[in-house]
């Protein structure tokens, strides 16, 4: 019988390499989809009353994900937050009302309604589009068109 004590120490380089490899590329799909750059002026460790909404897809840069991101709303603003999974390199983020522009509601011949913003105030991030059921989409742009509390 042969000791394979001499291999012992693959597993843990493996294990090590795919957590520096899972770490790089988080990171490297925050900086890429502009997340990195909201997170610099909007990352919260705030959390909403209301409860969270699925997006069913969000393109942020041309970055595309697909149910990963959760939006919830309160007074001052939304939140927007990554699956688990994607929480090391994406922060929760708190945006408030008066930085979000609303652009357009478009939807194409199949599909989803599409709702598409802007933010003025971070100009590295062109636009943020979402598809939400259309009961969401349709609160999303009331909650937006409706005065700030405390707003006259």
């Amino acid at each position: 019988m042969e000791n394979s004590t001499g291999d012992a120490w693959c597993l843990p380089v493996l294990l090590i390499a795919a957590v520096f490899m899972y770490i790089f590329v988080l990171s490297m799909i925050s900086k890429i989809s502009g997340w990195s750059d909201l997170a610099k002026k909007y990352a919260t460790d705030k959390s909403p009353d209301d409860s969270w909404w699925t997006v069913e897809r969000l393109v942020l840069n041309n970055m595309e994900s697909k149910r990963i991101v959760k939006i919830a709303y309160d007074d001052d603003g939304i939140f927007l937050d990554a699956f688990f999974l994607f929480k090391l390199a994406h922060p929760r983020l708190f945006i408030p009302r008066s930085e979000i522009k609303f652009n357009r509601t478009y939807k194409p011949i199949l599909g989803r309604e599409y709702h598409e913003f802007s933010f003025p105030a971070c100009p590295t991030i062109p636009t943020i589009t979402m598809a939400l059921r259309t009961d969401e989409g349709e609160y999303l742009k009331n909650y937006l068109a409706r005065s700030p509390k405390g707003a006259k």
